[in-house]
C-alpha cells in the first residue's frame, strides 16, 4: 500500500545516503495481502543479512515467523510502526519469545507513560467507556487507542483555535487550514513530547520517533525523539 511505499522509499534512500555505515542487500516487494514469506526468508538467510527492515503492517508477524523458521537470526525492525499497535496480535501469532529483540517506531507516548497528560486521558476515556475487563483487553492490545488520543487532541486543539480565529458562525475549511498552519504541540497535553506542527508541504503533524524494543512482555523506548526521514 501507500504508507508501505513511502516507508520503503524512505529507508531505501537513508541506506544509500550512508554507505559507509551499511552494505545494502536489496529491496524485496510482494503483493498485498501475502501471508507466506518462505521463499523472501530463505533469501534473506542466503544472503547472510544482519538486519532486515520490513515494512508489512498486519503480515509483519507472518514475515518474522517464517524468517526464523528458515534459521535466520537477523534483526528486525518494524518501520510500519505496526508492532506496538497489534502487540496481542502478534504474541499471539508468535508468542512472547520470538517477539524479544524485535525493534520498531513510535511517534506518540505508551500507555506505560503515564506523566503524559494525554495518555492520562486516554486512560481515563477507555475505563470510562468499556467497563470490566474490557478496557484491560484494549490497552493490553497495543497502543492504538492511546495513539488516537494523541490524534484527536491535536485536531481538537487545531479547531479550537480556528473558531478563535474567526468565531464560530464564521468556520469553514478555510479556517481549519488556516489555524493548521500555525499550530505547534505547545499546550501543557503535550508534555513529554516534543514541538510538533504542520507546514504547507507537510501534512503529517507528528514528523518525529521514538524507537521501541520489547524486553518481556513490554514495549519499552529506547531512544530520544528523531525525526522522521522525508
Amino acid at each position: 500500500d501507500t504508507v508501505s511505499t513511502l516507508d520503503a522509499n524512505g529507508l531505501d534512500r537513508y541506506l544509500h545516503a550512508h554507505p559507509n555505515e551499511y552494505d545494502y542487500v536489496d529491496r524485496i516487494t510482494t503483493p498485498l495481502g501475502t501471508m507466506t514469506f518462505t521463499s523472501e526468508a530463505l533469501k534473506l538467510k542466503n544472503e547472510g543479512v544482519d538486519y532486515v527492515g520490513v515494512c508489512s503492517g498486519t503480515m509483519w508477524a507472518s514475515f518474522v515467523r517464517d524468517l526464523r523458521a528458515v534459521g535466520s537470526q537477523a534483526t528486525v525492525l518494524d518501520c510500519l510502526a505496526s508492532i506496538g499497535a497489534y502487540t496481542k496480535l502478534y504474541s499471539q501469532q508468535l508468542g512472547w519469545d520470538l517477539l524479544q529483540g524485535q525493534y520498531s517506531t513510535a511517534n506518540n507516548l505508551q500507555w506505560n507513560e503515564t506523566s503524559s497528560p494525554i495518555v492520562q486521558l486516554a486512560t481515563t476515556l477507555v475505563n470510562r467507556y468499556h467497563s470490566g475487563g474490557e478496557a484491560q483487553d484494549i490497552i493490553a492490545s497495543g497502543n492504538s487507542y492511546v495513539g488516537v488520543a494523541f490524534m484527536v487532541t491535536g485536531i481538537l486543539e487545531v479547531l479550537q483555535q480556528a473558531i478563535q480565529n474567526v468565531g464560530a458562525k464564521n468556520f469553514n475549511g478555510q479556517a481549519y487550514y488556516d489555524a493548521a498552519l500555525n499550530y505547534n504541540t505547545t499546550s501543557s497535553m503535550w508534555a513529554g513530547c516534543p514541538e510538533f506542527g504542520f507546514s504547507e508541504t507537510r501534512r503529517t503533524l507528528m514528523d518525529k520517533s521514538v524507537i521501541t524494543v520489547y524486553e518481556g512482555e513490554n514495549y519499552v523506548r529506547i531512544s530520544d525523539w528523531l525525526p522522521n526521514v522525508d
